[in-house]
């Protein structure tokens, strides 16, 4: 039974480009069933909801639960039934983007978003980063080689299903 699993359910952050508003992808919808399971955690980080458009979008993205608040040692406390994650070292802006956009001089604000996602990605704990971006999907190795993982909706449908018990 998946309650009395000892691996925690994978939080998993979705790009911009894995709105799936209109329910036409057959691996994001999989992603979502098993989120309104319980079974995966889908998150959205800070970043998604700055640079997304149209209503509908934004609609579904709100539906997705927001990566969890940080906790840092000697600057946070919590309430009575608060729940936060304890912050993970940051990486820079800079790495991210001489990773993703080598070639390119003068970045964009939409190329520091791309960071940013991963930047919140890491520094909330989260398991699996899934996009369509080819930025991102270009680069997975290295991105890979200073801890992200990341996949097409696919693969992470793939990853999952290793570990979801039957």
């Amino acid at each position: 039974m998946w309650d009395r699993s000892r691996r925690h359910n994978f939080r998993i952050t979705l790009d911009t480009g894995c709105v799936n508003a209109r329910q036409m992808d057959a691996d994001l919808n999989q992603l979502e069933t098993w989120n309104k399971a319980g079974r995966i955690s889908l998150q959205r980080s800070r970043v998604l909801l700055e640079e997304l458009q149209g209503q509908q979008r934004i609609a579904k993205a709100h539906s997705f639960n927001p990566q969890p608040p940080l906790w840092t040692l000697d600057r946070s406390s919590l309430g009575p039934g608060e729940q936060a994650v304890l912050a993970a070292r940051m990486p820079e802006e800079d790495v991210l983007t001489r990773i993703l956009f080598p070639t390119t001089r003068g970045l964009t604000a939409g190329h520091r978003r791309d960071a940013q996602h991963l930047q919140w990605h890491v520094h909330t704990g989260g398991d699996l980063f899934v996009t369509r971006d080819g930025d991102f999907l270009r680069h997975h190795q290295e991105l890979y080689y200073i801890g992200f993982w990341v996949f097409r909706p696919a693969e992470a449908v793939a990853h999952v299903e290793r570990w979801l018990p039957s």
